[in-house]
C-alpha cells in the first residue's frame, strides 16, 4: 500500500482566551499487489492518487465573568 497524508492547522486568537481553529487534512491511498518493492516513482505516484479531503473548524471563546 502506498499513501501520501498531509494536515495544515491555522489558529488565529483574536482576544485572549479567543480562538479560531481551521484544519485540513488531505489522505491519498493505493492498494498495490503483495510482493512489490517499493521505489523512488511510488512516492510521487502517491501524490496523484485519488484521495479524501476534511476539513474541521473549531472555535471557542473566553466569556469574562465578574
Amino acid at each position: 500500500m502506498t499513501s501520501f497524508n498531509s494536515n495544515v492547522v491555522l489558529r488565529w486568537e483574536w482576544r485572549s482566551g479567543s480562538s479560531l481553529y481551521v484544519v485540513w487534512q488531505q489522505i491519498r491511498d493505493r492498494q498495490e499487489m503483495l510482493g512489490t518493492r517499493v521505489g523512488l516513482n511510488d512516492v510521487f505516484r502517491s501524490i496523484t492518487e485519488p484521495g479524501s479531503n476534511i476539513l474541521l473548524i473549531k472555535t471557542s471563546f473566553w466569556l469574562p465573568v465578574g
